[in-house]
């Protein structure tokens, strides 16, 4: 992602906050290359119990719940992305129909962006402006970072959009139809009006680039029948080169894959619990490159580590278990209730 090293210096009024710690675990004044981890944990539907966890691999140190404990009230209800852009981190929190913003050195509460009934579920930022998906309207809402407010509600694209990534002016959506839909709607960033529709897979969801810029989209099939799997259709990755906006290039996953990374040559997603690792350049793949029961992934690629999150049996707090790019296991730490998205403090 970044590349810029800050140095590190959580103020000392947010330490004793989100305390209770001891001394030996205050938070180091060196110059880490990673300032920290964030673990967006969804928290169950409907009950209010999304939570944020920051992890410092420098001291590894994990401070639970920051959110509350630094602005004094809940996250909200499931939370589903987060990303950071300067001092700046958006949450976006799909029930409670809204995105936080906080600061990153912080934790504090910058402002609150109420986006009604649209259930918000993932955010793309370019320049001053962030793109929301609207899972349930079919639909992008367009913000503006500099004031924290809505400037357009409402940009028409496909059924049920889940993932969106902004890069050249553009804004890629995957109108994932939950398994039914097939297409990627492509907005101009100028004009916040869609340009151009590309038919892919069923349910396309994620979005990773490459290093050749090419922006791969992870498309996890359909479900048909629920008790027959004999009718579903089989995960693929479609590659869009981002300059014709072309289909070049595909490979065939099979059954049902969630989330995606790509680092270098390799692309990682989650089938059936393992980390699948493929190559992009071969199409090889490893079904069983790190096996588990992962719910999600992230990836730190200056470390070059893997973060995979084990959500456990969705009540109890979840495990956050890292790897390095050889599959080796490192270390392991706790996280909240269902921990489904990561974020890299550089």
């Amino acid at each position: 992602m970044k590349k810029i090293k800050f140095i590190l210096a959580l103020v000392s009024t947010a330490v004793l906050i989100l305390s209770g710690c001891k001394k030996s675990e205050s938070i180091s004044s060196e110059i880490p290359t990673l300032k920290g981890v964030y673990v967006l944990n969804e928290g169950n539907f409907g009950r209010n119990n999304s939570t944020l966890t920051y992890y410092i691999p420098d001291s590894n140190v994990v401070y639970e719940d920051v959110f509350y404990r630094v602005n004094g009230r809940e996250l909200g209800d499931t939370g589903n992305d987060i990303v950071i852009s300067g001092n700046k981190v958006y949450i976006v929190v799909n029930n409670s129909d809204k995105i936080e913003i906080i600061e990153s050195k912080t934790h504090k509460s910058l402002g609150t962006i109420l986006i009604p009934q649209a259930s918000p579920y993932k955010i793309a930022l370019l320049g001053d402006k962030g793109y929301i998906t609207n899972l349930y309207r079919g639909a992008v809402t367009v913000i503006d970072l500099t004031t924290n407010s809505i400037l357009k509600d409402t940009i028409k694209v496909g059924d049920n959009p889940t993932g969106i990534f902004a890069i050249n002016g553009k804004i890629y959506v995957a109108n994932s139809g939950f398994g039914y839909g097939k297409t990627v709607s492509i907005i101009d960033a100028k004009t916040n009006k869609v340009v151009k529709t590309i038919t892919l897979w069923d349910g396309p969801d994620a979005f990773a680039l490459d290093q050749m810029n090419r922006l791969w989209v992870l498309c996890y099939g359909s479900y048909g029948d629920w008790q027959n799997p004999n009718d579903d259709t089989d995960g693929k990755l479609y590659a869009i080169d981002i300059n014709t906006d072309a289909v070049v290039d595909s490979i065939l996953i099979g059954g049902h894959p969630s989330r995606l990374v790509i680092f270098e040559d390799y692309a990682y997603t989650i089938k059936n619990g393992n980390i699948v690792r493929i190559n992009l350049k071969t199409k090889d793949k490893n079904e069983n490159f790190i096996q588990g029961n992962f719910y999600s992934i992230g990836i730190d690629p200056l470390n070059k580590l893997l973060y995979c999150a084990d959500a456990k049996d969705y009540v109890q707090k979840g495990e956050i278990y890292i790897y390095d790019l050889s599959g080796k296991f490192v270390k392991k730490f706790q996280a909240g209730v269902i921990p489904g998205s990561f974020a890299f403090a550089y």
